[in-house]
């Protein structure tokens, strides 16, 4: 389970998850989701990450599912990605 990311430098917690790289538009393009939980302390921390972690699970839903519809355009990483994996098709 994720739990609050701490800065080693001030202590801070942070809300930190990883954006598939496919729907990394729907997320300015963003790899990474990080959000301050304004707060060191610990309990504190749980309660904002509950929260920012619903929302996440929100946006990310909703990326899937335009994803799926084909109204959610790839980040060109992720095209490039698609295509050099796809199988030759040998037409040169």
């Amino acid at each position: 389970m994720a739990s609050p990311f701490a800065d080693p430098r001030t202590g801070q917690l942070y809300f930190r998850r990883a954006v598939p790289e496919a729907l990394r538009s729907a997320f300015e393009g963003k790899a990474v989701v990080k959000v301050s939980l304004r707060t060191k302390d610990p309990a504190e921390a749980k309660i904002g990450f509950a929260r920012e972690n619903a929302e996440f699970e929100t946006r990310l839903a909703e990326a899937r599912r335009r994803f799926a519809e084909g109204t959610l355009v790839p980040t060109p990483g992720a095209l490039v990605r698609r295509w050099c994996e796809a199988p030759a098709t040998g037409t040169g």
